[in-house]
């Protein structure tokens, strides 16, 4: 995964604030089914999201290391961690719309963001110093 195109995904998602919602052309109240609203996301966190799929950056496990780091405070994720709170979200907005918007109005998914881009950069920094001792 490469720091320069998550941080081009971050630059843009830090102006997003709110989330809209679809609303219902013909809402009366009815005692018909009518559809549900769901959010309508900006085209960068569908990027993002396929960008990491492409990666394969998602954790088949999600559901036991989110049990293990709920308590844990986001800005000490280590990059597991992220990956396993990145899958969390979209495997949660799935099956309930909504969860990938309450935590980027939460602040939470950018904050999940910046914290990879640091892991990505120390990882990137540490590679280019070992290249060098090995010289």
């Amino acid at each position: 995964m490469d720091a320069v195109v998550l941080a081009s995904y971050i630059k843009e998602i830090r102006t997003i604030k709110k989330i809209e919602w679809t609303k219902d052309e013909d809402e009366e109240e009815s005692l018909e089914v009518s559809q549900f609203s769901y959010p309508e996301y900006p085209a960068v966190i569908e990027g993002l999201f396929n960008y990491l799929d492409q990666q394969s950056f998602y954790d088949v496990n999600y559901l036991d290391n989110m049990e293990k780091i709920q308590e844990k405070d986001l800005s000490l994720f280590t990059k597991e961690e992220v990956k396993s709170y990145l899958t969390s979200l979209k495997r949660e907005e799935r099956y309930g719309d909504g969860v990938i918007a309450e935590a980027i109005e939460s602040g939470l998914f950018l904050e999940a963001l910046v914290r990879l881009e640091e892991i990505l950069q120390k990882e990137k920094i540490e590679k280019e110093e070992t290249k060098y001792d090995k010289k």
